[in-house]
């Protein structure tokens, strides 16, 4: 079994009775508070979350629009 250190970051295919998601594992706020020096990676984690919420609803600024091949 992996740790959460080991996994954030990740996308994790997800199926449940109806439908399909993507997991983003991420720290728990408490151990933000204890480990002030892991605020950065929580930060990327939003980032990552934000951006795939974003390309899956397709609400992208046009100078932030992904390029499409």
């Amino acid at each position: 079994s992996r740790g959460i250190l080991s996994l954030r970051g990740s996308r994790v295919p997800f199926e449940y009775e109806g439908g399909r998601a993507i997991l983003i594992p991420m720290l728990h706020p408490a151990y933000l508070l204890r480990n002030a020096q892991a605020k950065r990676e929580a930060w990327e984690d939003l980032k990552l979350l934000h951006a795939l919420l974003r390309e899956e609803t397709g609400d992208w600024p046009p100078e932030l629009a992904p390029r499409r091949s």
